[in-house]
Order: structure tokens, then C-alpha cells, then sequence
């Protein structure tokens, strides 16, 4: 009786029937003077008794009356002497793993010795695919099954419910702390690599997450040195699958990939590899030219810097997709960055800072920790860069944005944290795209004195000229003007003329400038030509900066005197606003003339 009424009290989402049934079922247990008598209770329990319908209460119940001796018991039977029992050999298997499934479910139970030394032979179950397999590895198969008996073979297969029992023990023992390494102790990745390259049953849907959890901890690096075959070949089947997928099951399949790529100190020189992530890149290239929503662009992004992170920029693509690979994770970062303070971010986004998405996933992995691996969490765009002094490497800076929203006051602490990481050297390696614009004219701000600028205003001096000629490259050329006064309103002051370079990037720049104003009416204020719309606050970031270069190098008077254009540009301003001229251009450039 006062078993019965714990179970009402303990006994969760338990009917009555089934309590008065778990009631009878505990004595059973407790008076047991048999096997046969044990195992006749214990499958009333799990039969009637399911067990996502059993509480903690109840589960601990069970566990006193029964033990881990008894389902470990059952295993070693099912597999070693099927024939010195009265249940079949997968009766006794459904019957250990469900029990086992069931107990697993207590934290302390998953770590027990008991369970733990049943973890070779769920391994095998699930490689195997059989209770057949398993024994005949063993050396202990049926001696009277006929071979081509099919239906005892089909019998013998594990079904999905066992296989999922199984799991389910397993993923329970992954989820205690040392839980992984015991896993990998028992050779549980060559295990699950046979189960998934067989197809054995719920392998693509469990045993490769659990393979993920096994790759993405501590145990990561000790698991690529001690199955390395294994890991690259089941590397290598997950690439061909994610390159021959359809698109919408390619954005899907993104994040799944991500736990399976070696870490770089341990990736096997394999040139199948290689091919491998290059065939990952031509698949990865037409998503990233796509617009993409912020759930799919995070793990597509997230993908990208861990292959960076394994070959570097090589295998990637042409120069103009390594600048849109760049463009887009800055961009995608600036704006989690940015965020006002106290605002909750989407998971998709924070995993696109982080790369971490969920527990399973690598201790804090960044979207793009690639060529030098960090500990510790740091955001995508920071590490978007190869090793400076590489010819073919790109190294733009995180701001994917125009100096002029670069360069407002009250720049953010993110922006100055997220500028100070990234050096600047290498950067001019991908100097011809409008991104790097506005990512080295935020650098002119921290470090004016680098000597690499001096290799930058050379191009300019070259570049601008032939640009200005160009309508079709004018935001290019604006950002080029606007790069280039930026640096030189930062240079030491010094009284002589300019040099032939400087001569030939300031009156172009002053060109530039000029004949942005269109022809105003007699009554209306001048406005900038149409052409100028997308780069606006550039010409009036052009102005600005120029002040600053007059400031410190008065000899550029005369060269913009020469030019002819203030005095045309301040006539016209009479009776206008503020928005064909600025401050600096209506009352500090005047003064200096």
C-alpha cells in the first residue's frame, strides 16, 4: 500500500492503471527469485510504463529495485550467448537499451561504472547495424541460421526504436563533464564514422550531432590525432553532400559542416582535402553573391572563416569575391556591434559574432578566427585577415563603410576596440575596391604616422587622376579623394611646395571637388550634380579634410588658387544652404587666401 501511494505521488504523467501496474511491478522486482521473474517485470514496465512517462521519483524507484547489473547483464547475453536465453536475442536488446534509456536520464546514473561499461557495446550495435553484425565480430554468431535465411537477418536488425535507445545512453553520457573524453576512450568516433558511412539506422539524424559534440570540445584535437582516417573520410562524404545539395538545403547543411573540419595544427596533408574545400568555396560562392536573409548569411559567414581558418585565402576564388566575402562579414558584425546597449540579440546574429550557437558547439569560436586561431571569444571581421606581406592576401580593415560614417564624432568604443585589433599593414593588396576605403580612412584616425601610407598616397597620386576622367568609377574616385586628404591633413606640418606626387593627387582631388556643383538657378540655392547623389557626404568630407591639408601645408594655397574654382564655388553659395557648402569651406578656406 505504500508503494502504491508513492507512485500516485511520484508518479508524473503516469494514469492510475499504469501506477497500480508500476506498483505491482517494483514488488515483483524487490521479490524477484529469478531472472525470468525480474525480466517479467521489467517488461510490463516498459511496455506499459513508457519512459518519457516517468518522473525523476519514479526513475529512482526503479533504479534502486533494478540496478545497472541486470540491462548490462541483458546486452552481454543478447550478443555473447543469445542461446542460453528464453528471449530472442533483440527481445533482450529492446528490453537492456530501453532500460538503459530510461536510467540514463539521471545525471548521476550516466556516469555510473555500470553503465559506462555497456558504452562498446551500444557503440557496436549502432556500427553494425545488427545484433548479427555485432556478434559475428565477435565471434560469437548464430551457428544454426541458415545464410540465406533473410527474414532471420531482417530480424536482426536494429530497429529504430532500439538504435534510438542507444543513442539516447549515449548522448546522456557526452552530457557529463568527462563525458566526451570517456567516449572517446572507447572508440566511439571510428564507431559512429562506420555507422554514418553505412547508413546504419538514425545515423545522418543522431550519430552525427553526437559526432559534432565529440569535435567541438577538448576533445577535438585529441580525436583528430588519434582517427585521423576516419574523421577525413567522413570529411570528405559531408563535403560532396553539401556541394551536390540543392541551395535551400545547402544554407541548411552549413552549420552542420563546421564541427567536422580538422583544427589546423592537426588537418592531414591530404590533397583530397584540399580539393575538397575548394569544391566547399565554388559551392559557398553563389550563396554569398545571393541576398541572403540574417539566419542563413550567420552560418554561411561562420563556414567561410573556418575554411579561411584550415588553407587561407588560396582555394577561395577570384580577388573580387575575397573583397565580398570581407564586405559582407564586416558588415554583418558593424551591425552587432552597433546595437544600442541592452539590446537583445537574434541567436542568428550572436552566432555570427561569436560562432557559437548552442552548448554543443565549439568553446567560443569566432565567425572568422581563420588563419590564427585564438582563445576566447572575438568577433568575424576582426580575424578576416591573412598574414600581412603576402602578395595574393587581402587585409582590409573590419568598417566595410565610407569615411564618412567612419569618421563622425563620438566615434563608439566598439568601433575604436574593433579598429585597434586589425594592423594595417598588407591592406593595399585589394587597394582598388570601394571597401577599403572607408576601413583605412578610420585607421588615418589611430595611426596617422604608419609608414605604410606613404605606399598608399603614391597610388593615389596615380589612381585619382585617371579615375576623375571616369563618371562610371565616381563613387571610387570620391572615396579615393576623400582617402587621400584624410592622410594628408595628418601629415607634420611643413612650409615648402608640394612634391610632383602630391601636386598631381591635389588638383585632381580639387577638380574632383569642383565639378561636383551643378549649374543652380538664379533664385535657388546650388545643389551638387546628380551624379553625386550615392557620394554626398564624401564631397563633404573632401572639403573638410582639405581645410586640414591647407592647415598644414600652406603651399597648397596657390595650387588651388591656380585651379580657379573657390571663388566660383563662393559666388555661387550666396543665398544658398548648407548644403552645397560647409563650415570649413565657407569660413576657414577664405581666410587662408
Amino acid at each position: 500500500m505504500a508503494d502504491r501511494e508513492q507512485a500516485a505521488a511520484g508518479g508524473g504523467s503516469l494514469s492510475e492503471s499504469q501506477g497500480q501496474v508500476l506498483d505491482r511491478c517494483l514488488h515483483a522486482l524487490r521479490h524477484a527469485k529469478n531472472d525470468s521473474q525480474t525480466l517479467a517485470a521489467l517488461l510490463l514496465i516498459t511496455r506499459l510504463c513508457p519512459p518519457t512517462q516517468l518522473d525523476k521519483p519514479t526513475m529512482r524507484r526503479i533504479l534502486e529495485a533494478v540496478g545497472l547489473n541486470l540491462p548490462a547483464r541483458l546486452l552481454v547475453t543478447a550478443v555473447q550467448n543469445p542461446d542460453g536465453s528464453v528471449l530472442p536475442a533483440c527481445e533482450l536488446l529492446s528490453l537492456g537499451t530501453a532500460l538503459l534509456a530510461a536510467l540514463s536520464t539521471e545525471p548521476d546514473t550516466a556516469s555510473r561504472p555500470q553503465l559506462l561499461a555497456t558504452v562498446p557495446l551500444l557503440l557496436g550495435l549502432l556500427a553494425h547495424g545488427s545484433v548479427s553484425g555485432l556478434q559475428n565480430r565477435a565471434g560469437t554468431g548464430p551457428v544454426d541460421r541458415p545464410a540465406g535465411d533473410e527474414g532471420a537477418q531482417e530480424s536482426s536488425r536494429l530497429d529504430e526504436a532500439t538504435a534510438a535507445d542507444c543513442f539516447q545512453v549515449l548522448t546522456a553520457v557526452c552530457s557529463v563533464p568527462r563525458g566526451p573524453e570517456l567516449l572517446l576512450n572507447r572508440a566511439a568516433v571510428p564507431a559512429l564514422c562506420r555507422a554514418v558511412d553505412q547508413n546504419q539506422t538514425l545515423s545522418q539524424q543522431r550519430a552525427l550531432p553526437l559526432l559534432g559534440c565529440l569535435l567541438s570540445g577538448k576533445t577535438r584535437e585529441k580525436a583528430w590525432r588519434k582517427h585521423p582516417a576516419e574523421l577525413l573520410s567522413l570529411l570528405l562524404r559531408l563535403a560532396k553532400e553539401f556541394c551536390r545539395s540543392s541551395d535551400p538545403t545547402r544554407f541548411q547543411t552549413c552549420a552542420r559542416l563546421v564541427p567536422f573540419l580538422p583544427p589546423p595544427e592537426e588537418a592531414p596533408q591530404s590533397e583530397e582535402l584540399k580539393e575538397a574545400v575548394r569544391d566547399v568555396w565554388a559551392a559557398l560562392r553563389p550563396m554569398l553573391q545571393a541576398k541572403l536573409t540574417p539566419k542563413q548569411i550567420g552560418p554561411v559567414l561562420v563556414l567561410g572563416a573556418c575554411l579561411l581558418d584550415l588553407y587561407g585565402w588560396e582555394p577561395v576564388g577570384p580577388p573580387k569575391f575575397c573583397c565580398l566575402l570581407v564586405n559582407r562579414a564586416c558588415v554583418e558584425v558593424r551591425m552587432g556591434l552597433e546595437e544600442p546597449p541592452g539590446t537583445d540579440l537574434s541567436p542568428e546574429l550572436q552566432h555570427t559574432l561569436t560562432g557559437r550557437s548552442g552548448p554543443a558547439e565549439p568553446a567560443p569560436r569566432t565567425c572568422a578566427q581563420n588563419l590564427r586561431p585564438e582563445p576566447g571569444p572575438r568577433t568575424c571581421a576582426q580575424n578576416l585577415h591573412p598574414e600581412p606581406n603576402s602578395a595574393q592576401n587581402l587585409h582590409p580593415e573590419p568598417a566595410p563603410r565610407t569615411c564618412t560614417q567612419n569618421l563622425r564624432p563620438g566615434e563608439t568604443q566598439q568601433r575604436r576596440r574593433f579598429q585597434n585589433h586589425a594592423p594595417p599593414g598588407g591592406v593595399y593588396t585589394c587597394r582598388k575596391s570601394e571597401i577599403c576605403c572607408g576601413s583605412v580612412g578610420s585607421r588615418t584616425q589611430t595611426a596617422p604616422g604608419d609608414p605604410c601610407f606613404r605606399t598608399l598616397e603614391a597610388h593615389l597620386s596615380e589612381a585619382l587622376p585617371v579615375l576623375v576622367n571616369k563618371p562610371r568609377l565616381l563613387v571610387l574616385a570620391a572615396n579615393y579623394c576623400t582617402l587621400g586628404l584624410m592622410i594628408g591633413r595628418l601629415k607634420p606640418p611643413t612650409a615648402g611646395s608640394p612634391d610632383a606626387a602630391q601636386r598631381r593627387f591635389f588638383c585632381a582631388a580639387v577638380r574632383l571637388i569642383g565639378g561636383a556643383l551643378g549649374s543652380g538657378s538664379d533664385s535657388g540655392p546650388v545643389q551638387l550634380s546628380d551624379g553625386w547623389a550615392e557620394a554626398a557626404e564624401l564631397w563633404r568630407l573632401s572639403l573638410q579634410a582639405l581645410g586640414g591639408c591647407v592647415r598644414v601645408q600652406p603651399g597648397l594655397v596657390a595650387l588651388i588658387r591656380d585651379e580657379g574654382w573657390l571663388r566660383h564655388t563662393l559666388d555661387q553659395k550666396r543665398g544658398s544652404d548648407e548644403t552645397v557648402s560647409d563650415y570649413f569651406c565657407c569660413r576657414s578656406l577664405p581666410k587662408m587666401f
